[in-house]
């Protein structure tokens, strides 16, 4: 059985989280692993073609690539149309998804232009916390991604909750707390915003560092471009742009990400 958990467009892939169900001997495809899996998906002549398979951080497409491309796509889309409202779009350029309806999708754009406008100075329009301000500046980038428009004034068109919200007062602890933070947002909610984990870094997410010295999960950032083999991530507390693999250097031994996808209304 096939449980579809999410899935949304990255690049010119659309990304599948599929949670398998299965009694020996039943597998579907044959390599395919118990629990959830994550399937990238390109158009390729009209139709969607896999071209990545993750499960539990391991990429399976390498060296069992004969299997996954004569993988038969035809019956792995039906089954997802089958098991969820939302549709899996075929076009001939690109593979998109059909957002639920009353929701508004994250724009990667907007973010990216929030991040790299404030990582250096601060918004007036919210409270700075001194020297604790980093997850109080992501929850800001994630909040103007949801916003109405790419060329909105940055300091208006946010979107918030009554449990997710800050002001030039200060924020709610799901707004500032680094693992407040991440609890809210990979919650299950009819309103607000809606994420998806991930097991490894992409452009458009959100990275939480673990420092095993304090033995807590300590600091939030967004990575917001992929530059000369390097994912760039900006930050508060310090306020700057740092590069992906700077933070093992400052003790940071762990981490683990998600990908804002839309808003509830």
């Amino acid at each position: 059985m096939l449980n579809l958990q999410n899935y949304y467009k990255e690049g010119e892939n659309l990304v599948v989280n599929v949670n398998v169900q299965i009694e020996l001997g039943e597998t579907y495809p044959i390599f395919i692993c118990k629990g959830t899996n994550v399937f990238y998906l390109a158009v390729e002549n009209g139709k969607l073609k896999i071209v990545r398979h993750e499960y539990e951080g391991r990429d399976l497409f390498e060296g069992e690539g004969n299997e996954v491309q004569s993988f038969n796509k035809e019956l792995f889309i039906q089954e997802l149309n089958n098991i969820t409202q939302q549709k899996v779009i075929e076009d001939a350029n690109e593979a998109y998804l059909v957002m639920p309806a009353g929701t508004i999708g994250f724009n990667k754009q907007r973010a990216y232009n929030y991040a790299t406008t404030y990582a250096s100075q601060h918004n007036p329009f919210f409270h700075y916390y001194q020297g604790a301000n980093c997850t109080n500046f992501v929850s800001q980038i994630v909040s103007y991604g949801f916003g109405d428009t790419e060329n909105a004034l940055l300091n208006t068109s946010y979107r918030v909750t009554s449990s997710w919200q800050g002001n030039g007062s200060g924020g709610t602890t799901n707004w500032v707390s680094v693992v407040d933070f991440w609890n809210y947002m990979c919650s299950a909610k009819s309103l607000g915003p809606v994420v998806n984990t991930r097991t490894t870094p992409t452009v458009g997410c959100v990275m939480q560092l673990y420092n095993a010295s304090a033995a807590y999960w300590k600091h939030s950032v967004y990575i917001y471009a992929y530059v000369n083999g390097d994912y760039k991530c900006a930050q508060n507390s310090a306020d700057t742009i740092r590069s992906f693999n700077d933070y093992a250097a400052l003790g940071f031994s762990n981490r683990r990400y998600f990908v804002p996808m839309y808003f509830y209304e």
